[in-house]
Protein backbone atom coordinates (compact mmCIF):
# COMPACT_ATOMS: atom_id res chain seq x y z
CA UNK A 1 0.00 0.00 0.00
CA UNK A 2 1.33 3.42 -0.60
CA UNK A 3 0.43 6.61 1.47
CA UNK A 4 -3.13 7.22 2.22
CA UNK A 5 -4.35 4.09 1.03
CA UNK A 6 -7.19 2.17 1.74
CA UNK A 7 -6.84 -1.65 2.85
CA UNK A 8 -9.47 -4.20 2.16
CA UNK A 9 -12.12 -3.48 5.50
CA UNK A 10 -11.88 0.45 4.35
CA UNK A 11 -9.74 1.80 7.35
CA UNK A 12 -6.95 4.88 6.23
CA UNK A 13 -3.60 4.49 7.13
CA UNK A 14 -0.97 7.22 7.17
CA UNK A 15 2.57 5.64 6.30
CA UNK A 16 5.03 6.79 8.72
CA UNK A 17 2.01 8.15 11.67
CA UNK A 18 2.37 4.57 13.85
CA UNK A 19 2.72 5.03 17.87
CA UNK A 20 5.28 7.90 18.93
CA UNK A 21 8.98 6.74 19.95
CA UNK A 22 9.07 5.05 23.08
CA UNK A 23 11.11 7.56 25.04
CA UNK A 24 8.16 9.91 24.99
CA UNK A 25 5.50 7.73 25.84
CA UNK A 26 3.60 7.64 28.82
CA UNK A 27 5.08 5.61 31.69
CA UNK A 28 2.31 2.74 32.65
CA UNK A 29 0.01 3.96 35.52
CA UNK A 30 0.62 7.80 34.51
CA UNK A 31 -1.66 9.09 32.49
CA UNK A 32 -1.41 12.90 30.36
CA UNK A 33 -3.23 14.45 32.40
CA UNK A 34 -2.26 13.67 36.06
CA UNK A 35 -4.63 16.72 37.75
CA UNK A 36 -7.80 15.66 35.18
CA UNK A 37 -9.79 17.73 33.82
CA UNK A 38 -10.14 21.08 35.85
CA UNK A 39 -13.24 21.89 37.54
CA UNK A 40 -15.47 24.87 36.76
CA UNK A 41 -16.66 27.21 38.72
CA UNK A 42 -20.40 26.75 39.91
CA UNK A 43 -20.85 30.48 40.88
CA UNK A 44 -20.13 33.69 39.55
CA UNK A 45 -18.76 34.31 43.46
CA UNK A 46 -16.28 31.60 42.79
CA UNK A 47 -15.39 32.72 39.44
CA UNK A 48 -14.57 36.30 41.03
CA UNK A 49 -12.55 34.57 43.95
CA UNK A 50 -10.65 32.68 41.66
CA UNK A 51 -9.47 35.60 39.16
CA UNK A 52 -8.76 37.88 42.39
CA UNK A 53 -6.63 35.30 43.80
CA UNK A 54 -4.47 34.87 40.48
CA UNK A 55 -1.26 36.93 40.66
CA UNK A 56 0.17 38.94 38.56
CA UNK A 57 3.75 40.32 38.24
CA UNK A 58 4.03 44.29 39.26
CA UNK A 59 7.48 46.01 39.42
CA UNK A 60 8.35 47.36 42.98
CA UNK A 61 11.44 49.31 43.79
CA UNK A 62 13.01 48.34 40.79
CA UNK A 63 12.41 44.42 40.91
CA UNK A 64 9.42 42.05 39.66
CA UNK A 65 7.54 40.58 42.13
CA UNK A 66 4.07 38.35 41.61
CA UNK A 67 0.87 39.34 43.72
CA UNK A 68 -2.49 38.46 44.22
CA UNK A 69 -5.01 40.85 42.01
CA UNK A 70 -6.84 41.76 44.88
CA UNK A 71 -3.63 42.81 46.52
CA UNK A 72 -3.27 45.24 43.42
CA UNK A 73 -6.88 46.29 43.47
CA UNK A 74 -6.72 47.29 47.10
CA UNK A 75 -3.64 49.70 46.49
CA UNK A 76 -5.17 51.08 43.95
CA UNK A 77 -8.46 51.89 45.86
CA UNK A 78 -5.83 53.36 48.48
CA UNK A 79 -4.29 55.00 46.14
CA UNK A 80 -6.83 56.87 44.21
CA UNK A 81 -8.67 57.61 47.66
CA UNK A 82 -5.46 59.95 48.29
CA UNK A 83 -5.05 61.54 45.27
CA UNK A 84 -9.30 62.52 45.85
CA UNK A 85 -11.57 60.31 44.01
CA UNK A 86 -14.74 60.29 45.52
CA UNK A 87 -15.50 57.00 44.31
CA UNK A 88 -12.06 55.36 45.60
CA UNK A 89 -13.08 57.39 48.76
CA UNK A 90 -16.56 55.53 49.24
CA UNK A 91 -15.28 52.33 48.33
CA UNK A 92 -12.46 52.25 50.83
CA UNK A 93 -15.10 53.75 53.35
CA UNK A 94 -17.18 50.98 52.49
CA UNK A 95 -14.60 48.57 53.23
CA UNK A 96 -13.65 49.77 56.04
CA UNK A 97 -16.93 49.75 57.71
CA UNK A 98 -18.08 46.40 56.25
CA UNK A 99 -19.14 43.96 58.36
CA UNK A 100 -17.52 40.44 56.49
CA UNK A 101 -14.84 39.74 58.66
CA UNK A 102 -12.98 38.19 55.91
CA UNK A 103 -12.65 41.74 54.46
CA UNK A 104 -12.80 43.85 57.77
CA UNK A 105 -9.59 41.91 59.25
CA UNK A 106 -7.73 41.00 55.82
CA UNK A 107 -7.20 42.80 53.07
CA UNK A 108 -8.43 46.14 54.04
CA UNK A 109 -7.41 46.42 57.57
CA UNK A 110 -3.56 44.64 56.36
CA UNK A 111 -3.75 48.01 53.68
CA UNK A 112 -4.98 50.80 55.88
CA UNK A 113 -2.17 49.54 58.49
CA UNK A 114 0.39 50.89 56.09
CA UNK A 115 -0.48 54.45 55.57
CA UNK A 116 0.92 57.43 56.71
CA UNK A 117 -0.26 59.38 59.81
CA UNK A 118 -0.54 62.39 56.71
CA UNK A 119 -2.40 59.38 54.28
CA UNK A 120 -4.93 59.43 57.31
CA UNK A 121 -5.59 62.51 57.81
CA UNK A 122 -6.62 62.89 53.82
CA UNK A 123 -8.87 60.33 53.97
CA UNK A 124 -10.20 61.36 57.29
CA UNK A 125 -10.80 64.87 54.80
CA UNK A 126 -12.94 63.21 52.23
CA UNK A 127 -14.62 60.74 54.71
CA UNK A 128 -15.83 64.35 56.12
CA UNK A 129 -16.43 65.88 52.86
CA UNK A 130 -18.19 62.27 51.78
CA UNK A 131 -20.58 62.57 54.72
CA UNK A 132 -21.29 66.34 54.24
CA UNK A 133 -22.05 65.59 50.83
CA UNK A 134 -24.64 62.50 50.91
CA UNK A 135 -26.44 64.27 53.81
CA UNK A 136 -26.98 67.47 51.67
CA UNK A 137 -28.58 64.67 49.08
CA UNK A 138 -31.09 63.49 51.37
CA UNK A 139 -31.91 66.61 52.55
CA UNK A 140 -32.77 68.06 49.76
CA UNK A 141 -29.65 69.01 48.20
CA UNK A 142 -28.48 73.04 47.78
CA UNK A 143 -31.60 74.63 46.87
Amino acid sequence: MSENETDHAGASYMVGYGRPPRETRFRPGHSGNPRGRPKRPKSIQEKFERELARKVAVREDGRVRKIPKIDLWVRRVIADAIKGSHQASRILIEMRSASDDEIAQGVAEQSIEELTAEDRAILDRHLAQLTADSGAAEHGGAD
